[in-house]
């Protein structure tokens, strides 16, 4: 007498090794899927790291670069230190980031006048951007030499502007640019 047991499975062999098979692709993810997320993943890497160091974002605060930009304005910056006057320049200061239009750049000659109008190595700049011209709070003797490596820069709101008129914010210096204004992405209707 055989003492031991038969073993009989109610399920053949290749059925089962399917079964199992459906219950272990059921636990683990869609390839597809994983790849569609580690694309999406990649893809945010990228948009991060582009906007850190190529095309920083900046979100104005205060009213001092009306009519133009107000507050609550989103400004696409470029990283860059190729500045011009005009220009929109993004740079740090106390601890804030502020934007300010460059005025004049290293070795020019920027003059005041009682009225507010500005000359820069003698001729009267074009500020079509500006629509109340003011002195507004200096402590800077004119004429004033902007030094090397340095941008005099100005709010095109000249009454509320903290800007290089003052010893507090003085010349913007290179290693303080966040880069240049490129274009306005918020609010779209503007």
């Amino acid at each position: 007498m055989d003492l031991r047991r038969k073993r009989t499975d109610s399920v053949p062999a290749a059925e089962h090794a399917t079964a199992k098979a459906a219950v272990k692709k059921k636990r683990e993810p869609d390839g597809s899927v994983l790849g569609a997320i580690s694309a999406a993943l990649a893809v945010a890497a990228v948009v991060i790291l582009i906007a850190s160091l190529i095309f920083p974002v900046l979100m104005i605060s205060g009213d001092s670069m009306g009519p133009g930009l107000n507050d609550g304005d989103i400004v696409l910056l470029v990283k860059t230190h190729d500045l011009e006057p005009g220009d929109l320049v993004s740079f740090r200061w106390n601890g804030k980031t502020l934007l300010k239009r460059v005025i004049a750049c290293q070795g020019d000659w920027v003059m005041i006048d009682a009225d507010g109008r500005v000359y820069v190595n003698g001729a009267l700049l074009e500020e079509p951007y500006v629509s109340e011209f003011r002195l507004g709070e200096y402590d800077v003797k004119y004429p004033f030499q902007v030094p090397e490596n340095s941008y005099f820069v100005m709010g095109d709101d000249r009454v509320s502007s903290l800007d290089s008129r003052s010893s507090l914010v003085g010349c913007v210096g290179d290693d303080q640019i966040v880069g240049k204004g490129l274009i306005r992405i918020w609010p779209l209707h503007k």
